[in-house]
């Protein structure tokens, strides 16, 4: 699992880059590894926790993006063997049954999805290492350091990305505490728990405080992330107003119940197991056409509604006890991710918790079919887990998830030492390394320098220092209207300002970038050098 897991990412990496997402990790991480604080010297409206990771390894490895790909290769690798291992509590030490929906995560991975550090796969790991560290704690419920260091992982998500960070620290916690509640045994490993998590808040608060300050901190991971990005309704609820999604789940529990009472019935057998296929085939054709973001909803709907209830009646047997209880945390998180893009766009970065999800529908199966039947739970299972493995296979072959960039046309390759690594299809990597080339030999390295709208990493291809608090022109993570930015430029004297014309990104990042390059900049500055995709401009 972690080496195929990892592979894929070295694959995928030889194949296709975001430059907008890359640009606003290694910007920032750059910005951080030389000195500067988020949220005072920069706008940043995310947890500094991957943006901080970036930057260590920008400071112990040098220049390339190589490092940061073999950091994503490990991340996805540990995703890949956690999400097993979380599967194996689940399965109940099945090995094979826990692998035929662990299999799916060597494609269906953030990191596998989409080859460069992010915060939404970062976070995903984080979680998953904390619940491993939890079901690992209560198996030795008498260390209690174990269990302190559970509370401890349990936290950090929350600085790794806001919205599944809390979803995964709220449901976790409240689900040990209720099985503490039920359990007066587990009260006192509880309480270490707590108590671990208590101590790394604090810890965290002490830190943030000295490096940023907290009002700082709260002010744009909070109240300005919120107001950013504050979740709309819909973007849960879609799931559950699709009519395929019910007719999955009707089809799952109306199956099960046929094959739980079917007294030894083979034809009866045969026909529940129709009830569940039936819908679940008709929307994989649909997606084997059209790619998985066409009917994925059923999938998730499914996990959520029919996985839920068979976690619930679990959780009931076993008084509550927090391993029983891992779909439904699972499902927790995935509500907290969908809230950020909806199902689609955020679903990449969370795609193991569906398969924990729908793991209590595969031990319902095998328990309703008997030990003599075995064999052919373990065919529909499995197939399934074969259904989701060419999903994600085709997933990644297609670009599918990266539709929202243009990754036409042959893989170009960067041959600068500070890019080495860097490949996506196009024109985009050869016209970004001649940029650095001319403005190596014409923008003095102390002239102030601005790059609009900020999709390509340059400064930290170039290691100049940006003098400018915002890195990125988008309508999420730019604050200042147009005359403040034109103010601060002046204040700041920047001197050149670099335009890029034509972008990898298909739809336009930032509501008020022609008025802002046609109309105010044109006012001060003028056309130095035109290359291709870009316009380099000097102050008047």
């Amino acid at each position: 699992m972690f080496a195929a897991a990892a592979a894929v990412v070295l694959w995928q990496n030889t194949r296709v880059k975001v430059l907008w997402d890359l640009s606003y990790i290694l910007e920032h991480a750059y910005r951080i590894a030389l000195g500067d604080r988020p949220y005072h010297e920069f706008v940043m409206p995310h947890a500094p926790l991957t943006f901080v990771l970036q930057a260590a390894i920008m400071r112990v490895f040098g220049d390339g993006l190589l490092p940061h790909v073999w950091y994503c290769a490990v991340i996805a690798g540990l995703t890949a063997l956690l999400t097993y291992r979380l599967l194996l509590v689940e399965f109940g030490g099945a090995p094979w049954r826990a692998l035929t929906l662990a299999a799916p995560v060597t494609f269906l991975n953030g990191y596998c999805i989409l080859p460069q550090p992010f915060y939404d796969p970062d976070c995903t790991f984080f979680v998953l290492l904390a619940l491993c560290a939890i079901v690992w704690a209560r198996r030795h419920e008498t260390a209690a350091w174990r269990h302190f260091a559970a509370g401890v992982l349990i936290v950090i998500p929350l600085f790794v990305k806001q919205n599944i960070g809390i979803a995964a620290f709220a449901a976790a916690h409240a689900f040990c505490w209720l099985s503490a509640a039920r359990n007066p045994g587990e009260r006192r490993a509880y309480a270490f728990c707590a108590a671990g998590s208590a101590a790394a808040l604090l810890c965290a608060a002490f830190a943030i405080e000295a490096w940023t300050g907290l009002g700082a901190y709260w002010e744009w991971t909070v109240s300005y992330a919120a107001a950013r990005r504050w979740p709309r309704a819909q973007l849960w609820l879609l799931i559950y107003g699709r009519l395929r999604t019910w007719l999955a789940i009707a089809g799952a529990v109306a199956g099960y119940l046929v094959i739980r009472n079917r007294r030894g019935s083979r034809v009866a057998l045969v026909f529940g197991l129709a009830l569940i296929a039936l819908p679940l085939a008709e929307s994989t054709r649909t997606m084997l056409r059209w790619g998985i973001g066409a009917r994925s909803y059923v999938w998730w709907g499914l996990a959520f509604v029919a996985g839920s209830l068979a976690a619930v009646d679990d959780s009931v047997r076993a008084r509550f006890r927090f391993e029983a209880a891992l779909p439904l945390v699972a499902v927790a998180i995935a509500h907290g991710a969908f809230a950020s893009q909806g199902v689609f766009d955020s679903a990449y970065g969370v795609w193991p918790f569906l398969m924990i999800a729908l793991a209590p529908l595969a031990v319902r199966l095998f328990h309703a079919v008997g030990r003599e039947e075995h064999v052919i739970a373990s065919a529909v299972v499995g197939f399934a887990g074969i259904v989701l493995l060419v999903l994600g296979y085709r997933h990644l072959a297609s670009h599918e998830r990266v539709g929202f960039a243009d990754v036409s046309g042959p893989v170009a390759r960067a041959t600068l030492p500070s890019l080495r690594g860097l490949a996506t299809p196009g024109t985009y990597v050869p016209d970004f390394e001649r940029l650095l080339r001319r403005t190596a030999d014409v923008i003095p390295a102390r002239d102030g320098v601005v790059v609009v709208p900020g999709e390509d990493p340059f400064f930290f291809a170039s290691k100049r220092r940006p003098r400018f608090p915002v890195v990125l022109f988008d309508d999420t993570v730019t604050p200042y209207d147009r005359p403040t930015l034109m103010k601060m430029m002046e204040e700041r004297q920047i001197t050149w300002v670099i335009v890029k014309t034509r972008l990898q990104l298909r739809n336009g990042p930032w509501r008020p970038l022609e008025a802002f390059v046609e109309q105010d900049l044109a006012e001060r500055y003028d056309v130095f050098d035109v290359l291709p995709r870009y316009t380099i401009l000097r102050r008047r």
